[in-house]
Parts: C-alpha cells; structure tokens; sequence
C-alpha cells in the first residue's frame, strides 16, 4: 500500500518535476537583479497555467534574493493582496538595492503580460537560505520533497518540490 502511495503521489508531481528540472538550467537562476529575472514574466505564467497543481513557483538566490510567481486563480488570494481586478499573476520579490537594504515588492501583470502595479511592501522581509526546502535541496543532486508545511503568504498547508540549480547557488521551488 505503502508503495502504491508513493507511486501515485510521485505520478502527480512529475509534471511539476519535470518543469522544475528546465527551469533549473534557465537564466532566472543566474540573474542578479529583479529586473532580469522579471524577464521571466511570460514564461512563468506558462508553466504555471500548464499545471494547476502548482500553486507557486520561485527561485531562491545564495544572497538572500527571492522572487516568486503565482497566479491569482483564488478570490481570497485576490481579496488578501489587493489585486487588480484584471490581475492574473502576481510577482513576490525581494532583492538587495544596490548596497542598500533588502526591500519587498509585490507586482501585478495581466494575462498579455502587462504589468498592471508594482509596490513596496516593507513588512515583505522573506530570506529563502531560512527556508528548509532551500536548505535540503542545495544538499542534493535530484529534487526533493518538503513534509507538508504552512506556506508563507497563502497560509494553505502544501509541500514544496525543490532542486538546486545547475549554476550552483540558486533553488528552483514549487508548492502544491
């Protein structure tokens, strides 16, 4: 019974998987500032809509730097962040400025792409390196799979699927 779980389980999470396997090689894991690595917008927002499991995906940078895309298919998520109504996707970054602080920012594109607002958020003070899926996965060579856990911004319990980059430093998550 035991192995027929994991079997199954291991059968919905392979697209998720797979999709962090390419985006372990992509540029986003060796960008150094948000706006490179909002380069990234188009893309994101296709592998998210290809997967309706993934809640989230994001990179965690060995400085501290995160950023993370999620599409707004929940009213309360909407209602919680204060999306736009046209919003469909929204952008968690936090990333050094210059040799100033760390600052938070939450971003809202539609679904061409356009960014709709971008703000600061001061109290968005979120270091990945903290984080245990950051921390397993930078150990290993495959991805890895977090005991189910309460996600940072949707307070929704899931697991986060990790794999560390193949440019070092860097860690590919998805939440489901």
């Amino acid at each position: 019974v035991s192995r027929s779980l994991k079997d199954k389980i291991r059968g919905i999470l392979q697209p998720a998987e797979n999709q962090l396997e390419l985006l372990a090689y992509h540029q986003i894991t060796r960008s150094t500032t948000l706006a490179e690595r909002l380069q990234a917008v188009p893309m994101a927002a296709a592998v998210l809509a290809s997967n309706p499991l993934m809640d989230a995906w994001y990179v965690g940078y060995a400085n501290g730097d995160f950023v993370l895309f999620r599409p707004l298919r929940e009213p309360t998520l909407r209602r919680i962040h204060r999306a736009p109504a046209e919003a469909s996707l929204m952008v968690q970054a936090v990333s050094l400025q210059g040799s100033g602080p760390r600052v938070g920012e939450f971003l809202f594109y539609d679904k061409g792409g356009r960014l709709l607002r971008r703000e600061r958020r001061a109290t968005y003070a979120f270091d990945p390196r903290e984080r245990p899926w950051f921390r397993q996965a930078l150990q290993e060579r495959e991805a890895v799979i977090t005991d189910p856990y309460l996600f940072y911004t949707t307070r929704q319990v899931g697991a986060t699927l990790a794999r560390r980059a193949e440019s070092g430093g860097a860690v590919v998550g998805a939440d489901a």
